[in-house]
């Protein structure tokens, strides 16, 4: 997103703008370990909690501005971190008093929404061990896909390519689908022969299938391809970008990029 920065800034009064910090590369988590969570029903919940140094919270009622507005108008200012428009995280510490000692916990709330980013509601649980099963099986499904070793390094040309050519998602619905064999004739049509578009862009039974990821380099340059090239010479992981002659629900526009031989 750091070619569309520009774009990205709002004005305040005048000229003044807000100023974004952007990475050049996309943030992978190092940890080896999922965190667990603690489930509180609020803020009264959380004052209970003191026997460790941190402390990981989510809300029975994921009602995050709730709690943020309950400290605000006791007179703490908790850090809250906003993603997508909406509250996604409040961290404080809080001094309790046991014995004749002082202790200070930190803790931090987050919201029950696994998937940050995005505007829409994920499904909540209402209990601590639920959260956790699901917490724990995103991060296997984060670290399995991303890592440092999958990253691709791109050049400005790339990256124009890329953007100009990238692949969008098909809209529509399939109407009389028909399945044939060999012969012509018209066979019923078997569950795994169906197609389905995914109208929220998860593609998660896909995510399940990737066993190789291509990986490219400064080395990797674009050549043209013309008719003395051997197509069926060409690998699995050779990227194209193909001008669409006709349209189709893959080739859904004039210049796209795919990969693959086949």
């Amino acid at each position: 997103m750091k070619h569309n920065l520009t774009s990205l800034k709002r004005k305040e009064s005048g000229d003044k703008l807000y100023k974004f910090r952007i990475g050049n590369n996309y943030y992978i988590n190092n940890r080896e370990k999922p965190l667990k969570y603690k489930m509180t029903d609020g803020i009264d919940d959380v004052m209970s909690l003191k026997d460790q140094e941190e402390y990981k919270l989510v809300l029975k009622n994921n009602d995050l501005d709730k709690t943020i507005y309950e400290m605000k108008r006791a007179g703490y200012e908790p850090q809250v971190r906003h993603t997508a428009g909406r509250a996604v995280e409040t961290k404080f510490d809080l001094t309790h008093k046991i014995g004749k000692k002082q202790k200070t916990v930190t803790y931090s709330i987050v919201t029950q929404h696994l998937d940050r980013d995005r505007i829409n509601d994920d499904i909540l649980v209402e209990t601590e061990e639920k959260y956790n099963k699901v917490s724990t099986t995103m991060f296997k499904f984060h670290k399995s896909i991303f890592s440092e070793n999958h990253k691709s390094s791109y050049n400005e040309t790339d990256l124009k390519a890329l953007d100009e050519c990238r692949t969008i998602v098909p809209n529509g619905r399939l109407l009389k689908a028909k399945n044939y064999d060999s012969k012509g004739y018209e066979l019923a049509l078997a569950p795994e022969d169906t197609c389905s578009i995914d109208t929220r862009k998860a593609y998660s039974y896909q995510a399940t299938k990737i066993t190789h990821i291509p990986v490219f380099k400064e080395f990797d340059v674009w050549k043209p391809y013309t008719k003395k090239n051997d197509f069926n010479k060409f690998n699995n992981y050779t990227l194209f970008i193909v001008r669409a002659c006709q349209g189709s629900v893959f080739f859904n526009k004039k210049m796209i990029w795919c990969m693959g031989s086949t």
